[in-house]
Formats: C-alpha cells, sequence, structure tokens
C-alpha cells in the first residue's frame, strides 16, 4: 500500500499531464475544425458569385456574337453601297474624261453652265440630306 501512496502521485502527474495534451491537441484541432468550415462557407459562397459571374459572362458573349453578326451585316451592307457608289464616280469621271469640257465651255458656255450648276445643286441636296441622315441619327 506504502508503494502505491508513492507512485499515485507520478501516476496523477502523469494523467493530469496526459489530460492536459489531449486538451490541448482537441482544442486545437477543433480550432481548426472551426477554420475549415468558415473557408467552406466561404468557398460556397465564392462558387456562387462565380457561378453567377459566369453566367452573365455567357449572356454578354451571346450578346456581342448577335452584335458581331449584325454589325457584319451593316458592314455587307455598306460595302456593297460603296462598290455601287465607287462604280458611279468612276462612270461619272469616264465621262470628264471623253470629253473636252473646257473647249465645249468656251464655245457653248450656257450649255454647260446649266448643267454643271444642276449637277452641284444635286450633290449638295444629297450631302444635306446625308448629313440630316447623320446627324438625326445620333
Amino acid at each position: 500500500m506504502l508503494a502505491f501512496l508513492k507512485v499515485l502521485p507520478i501516476l496523477v502527474a502523469i494523467i493530469a499531464g496526459g489530460y492536459f495534451y489531449h486538451s490541448y491537441v482537441v482544442n486545437d484541432y477543433e480550432r481548426v475544425v472551426s477554420e475549415l468550415n468558415t473557408q467552406i462557407v466561404t468557398y460556397k459562397s465564392n462558387e456562387e458569385k462565380l457561378k453567377l459571374a459566369v453566367q452573365q459572362s455567357q449572356e454578354a458573349l451571346v450578346s456581342l456574337e448577335k452584335n458581331m453578326k449584325q454589325q457584319q451585316e451593316q458592314m455587307g451592307k455598306l460595302a456593297s453601297a460603296n462598290a455601287e457608289l465607287t462604280a458611279d464616280r468612276d462612270r461619272y469621271l469616264s465621262i470628264f474624261k471623253k470629253h473636252n469640257l473646257t473647249k465645249l465651255a468656251a464655245r457653248k458656255p450656257g450649255l454647260i453652265e446649266k448643267r454643271i450648276n444642276k449637277g452641284t445643286n444635286d450633290v449638295f441636296r444629297t450631302v444635306e440630306e446625308d448629313s440630316r441622315e447623320v446627324s438625326n441619327a445620333k
């Protein structure tokens, strides 16, 4: 019995040390688990935000593709209109190349002056109409 009393403080010290070690380790693990749970909540929130951002990006991409197709159609229309205007310009320039207007104006000034003035008025009227369309488009 005396030997048991001598060993008892050592056993109490070992048991107390084991308890404190166990408490320290368990508290540390509980803290880590708590931090991990907090991170899980944060990551789930971020996941939802990212899913929303992906959805918005996909919608924006669809919209941009639609706008791109419309712009391509408009560019095609503008290119064909430009080709027509270029053909008209070339046709009109060929008329001026074929005729010597200086000689004709010296011989028949009234004939040339009326046509030039009419053509100038037509061009100015067209420019005014185009300018009006552009300013109204904005």
